[in-house]
Order: C-alpha cells, then sequence, then structure tokens
C-alpha cells in the first residue's frame, strides 16, 4: 500500500517532468508517514491490550473461594481461619 501511493507520488513528479518533489509531494508524504505511524501504533495497542487479558490467572481469586464456602456453610470457623492464615503467608 506505501510502496503503492509512494509510486503515484513519484510518477506524479515525473509527469510533470520535475525531478524535485513540490508542495503537493511532501504533502503526500507527510500523510502518508502519518498513516503508518498511527497504523503501527494502533497494532501496538491491540497487541498489548490482548496480551494483557491472556496473562491474568482467569479463575477466581482464592480468598473469594474461601469466603463463599465459609458464607455457605461448608465449613466451620476454625477450618476457615486455618485455610486464610495459609493463603496470607
Amino acid at each position: 500500500m506505501i510502496a503503492t501511493l509512494m509510486s503515484v507520488v513519484i510518477a506524479g513528479q515525473r509527469w510533470v517532468g520535475d525531478d524535485h518533489m513540490d508542495g503537493w509531494g511532501w504533502g503526500m508524504m507527510a500523510f502518508v508517514l502519518l498513516l503508518v505511524v498511527a497504523l503501527v501504533g494502533t497494532l501496538i495497542y491491540f497487541a498489548a491490550r490482548d496480551s494483557g487479558h491472556r496473562s491474568s490467572r482467569g479463575g477466581p481469586d482464592p480468598r473469594e473461594v474461601l469466603d463463599h464456602r465459609f458464607a455457605r456453610g461448608e465449613i466451620d470457623e476454625d477450618e476457615y481461619q486455618k485455610r486464610r492464615d495459609v493463603l496470607r503467608g
């Protein structure tokens, strides 16, 4: 895509018969450069955002599971305290 745009700019300069770029040539090059920088920045942003989601544990927090088990009455207070101390330690 970039090569195509640059070839259009170069061909336009040759068609005019001038071997130096005028304002339109510089403007087109600046536009293409900004487009490429925006594209690369967008790709880096989405790659970083997606990698952050993949690196998470994905499961529930062990302390929350312990709290829920205690709240449902699956374990008594002594068992809850022992397991909570293990998780802290």
